[in-house]
Parts: structure tokens; C-alpha cells; sequence
């Protein structure tokens, strides 16, 4: 069992901070380019197309009048760490989008197809085979539960109806999450090549310089410079461990799941430019400002805090140096 250095801090920090969506201002009709323009959250009284913090857009056309939303990107994941989640191998992407429906100033469970059309959409990773789920802020039963969604691909974005007044959130086949070393059973298989439509493994060994990409989670740029180096690299889902690392970066919120990086050959806690040149990259968020944070983890303990890492954009990509071994997630402000 893993033992946390030093001691193991409250849970309820780490995750009261992670994905709080904070109050904003209307934000309609915006292009990316600066986050200043996806407020975290929204109130909706008219038509139109929303960007929410970056996480989720809304495209809505009220029919009648006295329709009202509130939308925010994701209460705190707490919350919805708490519902059952019945559809493994599939894992949640969190932070999702809340979405409140409101008639006549009487929030509803339920909007009325007459009344509108409101359609919430997330990016694509369609390697992940992404689907949308939902559950209802208040089930009739009383009991919450994920819902998978009718979901459709719209470019590069998966799209599905949120007429439910609750929380939507994406999900994809990132498992299962293969143990160091290896795909599946523990047999390496190296990244497909530029143009193959295999999707690339939730999971690499890394024995020669290159750039190799994780589940479509994350890529790593690798440059051994002494011998006998390798490392692995796989996808690294929202784990116990993750929930106990306190996040006290309040203005960022963190884009699970991260990819977790072990430097061999023997275990490296933090590499030197003597060794090589590792760096680590993850798809951006339109209009977020990202950074890539990690922690130490090498499967026997756990390092705290979060610790951010300087950040670049390179061609769509926010890329930082990958040196030490440890669990990487980006973030977005």
C-alpha cells in the first residue's frame, strides 16, 4: 500500500477546490482566445451560443418567453464523486457542466420540448469512444444515477439534448488502466504510426527516444541521453490517491484524467538534463489559460502538494517539462 509523505491531508480540501465553479457573467456568442470570455458560470435569460468556462458549450433557442438557465461548469466534483457509476470500464472526464431549468421563475426537473431546444456539447476524443451521461439534481426515486445520453458527433464535438435539469458530463473507454510496463496482460506495444487507425495505447514502455502518445489523454516527447533508460506511461484516472493531494491553486480547475510517469532504470523521483529531455503535453482548452500540474508518485508513496509546472502552448498542445516521476493533469483558468 502506498504511503503519503508526509502525512495524509483532509480529503474535503482537495476536492471542495477541484472544479468549483465560481459566479460569472453572461457570456454569448464568444470565440476563443481569452479566458476571460467563458466565465465559469452563467445565467441564461435569451437564445443563443454559451461557452462555459471553457469546459462545455450550450446552444439554446427559447420558443416562449419566461424561460430562464443557470449553468456552471460543474458543481463540486465531490458531489458527483457520490453518485454510483455503473458504466466501467467507461471513465468520468470531469469537471462537466450543470445546467438548472426554469419556467415562470419555478426551477423544473424537466424542460418542455415546446418550449425550446437546449443542447450542451463537450470536445471529442473520439479514440475514447466518448459518450455523455447525466444525473438529475432531483430524482423522482429520490436516488441519483448516471444516465447515459443519446449522444452524437458534431465535428469535433460530441453533442446530446439537456433538457434535464442536473449534471452532464463525458466519458470514455480510457480502461482498463494497464499496470507499468505494458497494454493489457503486460505486453508492451509500441504507438501506432501517423495515419494507423488503431487508437494509441492506455498504456507505454519507453526504451528509445521518441514521441509517444497515451491513450489519447496525453503525448510524451522522450530524449535519452544516457543508456539503459526507459520509462513508463499510462492514462491515470481519478484514483484514491489523486483525491488526497491538496489543490490550493483556487483559480485553476483540473481536467481528469492525468497520465502518470515512472522514470526507470532504477526509479528516478526527478531526472537531470545530464539523463535527457522529458516533456509531457495535453490537448488545450479553448479560451482557458493552462497550466500542467503534477505530484510524486512512484507506486510506493505519494508526494503532496500540486505543483504547477511552466507551461507552453505549442500547436494546440500546452506542453511542460515531464522530469519527475509522478502523476501530470493539466488545468485551465
Amino acid at each position: 500500500m502506498k504511503h503519503l509523505v508526509p502525512i495524509l491531508v483532509v480529503v474535503a480540501l482537495v476536492l471542495a477546490v477541484i472544479g468549483v465553479a465560481n459566479a460569472g457573467q453572461l457570456a454569448k456568442g464568444n470565440t476563443a482566445g481569452d479566458s476571460s470570455l467563458f466565465p465559469k458560470s452563467i445565467v441564461v435569460t435569451g437564445s443563443g451560443f454559451f461557452n462555459v468556462g471553457g469546459v462545455c458549450t450550450l446552444d439554446i433557442n427559447y420558443k416562449v418567453e419566461n424561460l430562464k438557465n443557470n449553468i456552471d461548469s460543474e458543481i463540486p466534483i465531490r458531489e458527483s464523486q457520490q453518485v454510483p457509476w455503473a458504466y466501467s470500464p467507461r471513465e468520468l472526464f470531469y469537471p462537466g457542466c450543470h445546467v438548472v431549468h426554469f419556467k415562470n421563475d419555478q426551477e423544473v426537473k424537466q424542460a418542455d420540448a415546446n418550449d425550446g431546444s437546449w443542447t450542451v456539447c463537450f470536445g471529442n476524443r473520439s479514440e475514447l469512444d466518448d459518450k455523455i451521461y447525466y444525473y438529475a439534481d432531483k430524482p423522482d426515486n429520490g436516488v441519483r444515477e448516471w444516465i447515459e445520453l443519446p449522444t452524437t458527433v458534431s465535428g469535433t464535438y460530441i453533442c446530446t439534448d439537456a433538457i434535464y435539469s442536473g449534471v452532464y458530463m463525458p466519458a470514455g473507454l480510457v480502461e482498463p488502466t494497464p499496470r507499468p510496463g505494458g497494454v493489457g496482460e503486460g505486453t508492451p506495444a509500441p504507438t501506432p504510426l501517423p495515419g494507423s487507425i488503431q487508437p494509441p495505447p492506455p498504456s507505454n514502455r519507453i526504451t528509445e527516444s521518441g514521441s509517444y502518445s497515451i491513450g489519447g489523454i496525453c503525448s510524451i516527447i522522450v530524449l535519452y541521453k544516457w543508456p539503459n533508460l526507459s520509462d513508463d506511461v499510462w492514462v491515470e484516472p481519478l484514483t484514491q490517491d489523486t483525491k488526497t493531494i491538496p489543490f490550493p491553486h483556487d483559480t485553476d480547475v483540473l481536467y481528469l484524467p492525468g497520465c502518470h510517469v515512472i522514470h526507470y532504470e532504477p526509479v528516478y523521483l526527478e531526472t537531470t538534463e545530464e539523463m535527457g529531455e522529458w516533456k509531457i503535453c495535453f490537448a488545450e482548452r479553448p479560451g482557458k489559460e493552462m497550466t500542467i500540474y503534477y505530484y510524486t508518485d512512484d507506486l510506493d508513496s505519494i508526494i503532496p502538494p500540486w505543483t504547477p509546472l511552466p507551461t507552453t502552448s505549442e500547436n494546440g498542445q500546452a506542453c511542460a517539462p515531464a522530469n519527475w516521476t509522478g502523476v501530470y493533469v493539466p488545468a485551465g483558468r
